[in-house]
């Protein structure tokens, strides 16, 4: 059978290898792209696990060289990153804002990170911030390296490749092809005949590679209609499906953001529980020992003085053994309310138990304590309690004491409760200065 003039016949080599050859050299193309990009991604993953061994071992460190004021050790630990192979730049600034600074600036950074400075024993007192720019030169320039012997080592497996695939392709395609080719070219495509059964016995003249290529087609092509129906009704079974999950997903992610929200929700009212004195919404016992010595830490860092004031109820015994447990509550919430009105954002209000309260006073002296104290004792004083239809006059007796740098906050509260204690004796309702550097 002749080949028609509007299909010119194509070698197989032309069709099949010379594609195969151009494939093969753009797939080559393409690894070593991805050799390169792969080996990109890979120094920037050192470069990630370097910042993080910095973060790991050397941040701890500054932490502590930094609270301990410990100038030798902290320019050490500068030194050692400056070393860094990768490190290019430093620069840490404290909290009065000292800058040291190793190493230069390049003026493209690749990757750098920042890291905040707090000491972890003191419930996170900030510290300062270490700065690290990393040298995105060396990283560009091993990968460089690297991608040079990939591709050198690439380009020569591709060339073994090549050769043995054209041996392949001639020794097992071309030459078969060649054989086969005579029996099927009886076979004319213009006609509605398949390549299979009479037609195919006449064109190939009883060809048994031939015959069963052709039979192979054609059970082929019945398969892949049966298997196109099939499939579009299980693509529409599968949508169908789909639909019906999405609505379940969503119905469900759903349930879970409005469940996220109620803990969410439970979790800070037992928060506020857990730090709020439930009465008179001050702050418990637990949670103004804990601010009190945070306070004290950060008194001690900043070098500014502190005042802590203890104030107990004057006969309060009496008020609930005259009106009742009720009326003692309220006299409770209306010292509070005296006491909020006269401190500021940062003063600390906390009741320590029964008619007992403490306020911490952060920059506080003993001039200005004291100041704060009687304010507070004549507010509580000219402020009517109405108790079963009478009117009340509610004292308070206060003392203060100063923040030395040396004693814990602990020994600061005794002091100041000594000191109230002195106020008690001395007739109520007046403020005693106790124990400090200028009491």
């Amino acid at each position: 059978m002749t080949t028609p003039a509007s299909t010119p016949a194509i070698p197989v080599f032309r069709a099949v290898l010379l594609p195969g050859l151009a494939l093969t050299a753009l797939v080559g193309l393409i690894a070593i792209f991805l050799q390169g990009y792969a080996l990109v991604l890979q120094e920037r993953e050192e470069a990630t696990a370097t910042l993080q061994r910095i973060g790991d071992v050397a941040v701890p460190a500054l932490e502590r060289a930094l609270w301990d004021v410990n100038e030798p050790q902290i320019e050490v630990l500068l030194d050692g990153i400056s070393q860094m192979r990768e490190v290019a730049w430093v620069e840490l600034v404290d909290e009065r804002q000292l800058h040291r600074v190793r190493g230069t600036l390049p003026a493209a950074t690749e990757m750098e990170r920042r890291y905040p400075l707090a000491l972890k024993g003191a419930d996170g007192v900030p510290l300062g911030e270490l700065h690290v720019v990393l040298n995105g030169e060396i990283g560009l320039e091993r990968a460089k390296a690297r991608v040079l012997r990939g591709s050198l080592t690439l380009l020569l497996s591709l060339s073994i490749a090549v050769a043995l695939l054209v041996h392949l392709l001639n020794e097992h395609l071309v030459r078969p092809l060649r054989r086969l080719s005579a029996g099927v070219e009886a076979y004319s495509p213009d006609k509605d005949v398949p390549p299979s059964g009479r037609a195919l016995d006449e064109a190939a003249e009883g060809t048994l590679e031939v015959r069963k290529l052709a039979e192979a087609l054609d059970l082929m092509h019945l398969r892949i209609r049966r298997d196109s129906e099939e499939i579009t009704h299980l693509s529409e079974d599968l949508e169908s499906q789909q639909g019906r999950m999405e609505a379940v997903v969503q119905q469900r992610t759903a349930e879970l953001e409005e469940k996220n929200r109620e803990l969410a929700t439970q979790a800070a009212s037992l928060e506020s529980l857990a730090n709020t004195d439930a009465l008179t919404g001050a702050a418990n016992r637990r949670k103004l020992l804990d601010l009190g010595r945070r306070e004290c830490a950060r008194s001690l860092r900043d070098v500014r003085p502190l005042a802590v004031l203890a104030i107990d109820i004057d006969h309060f015994k009496q008020v609930n053994d005259s009106y009742g447990h009720a009326a003692g509550d309220l006299v409770l919430k209306v010292v509070v309310a005296c006491c909020q009105s006269q401190l500021r954002n940062n003063d600390v209000l906390g009741r320590l138990g029964g008619e007992e309260f403490a306020i911490v006073l952060p920059g506080a002296d003993a001039r200005s304590g004291l100041r704060v104290a009687e304010r507070i004792r004549e507010r509580i004083a000219n402020t009517p309690v109405v108790l079963d239809g009478r009117t009340v006059r509610v004292t308070v007796s206060i003392g203060m004491a100063t923040f030395d740098g040396v004693k814990p906050f602990e020994a600061l509260l005794a002091d100041a409760d000594a000191a109230l204690y002195q106020a008690k004796r001395a007739g109520r309702n007046r403020v005693v200065a106790g124990a400090g550097p200028t009491a």
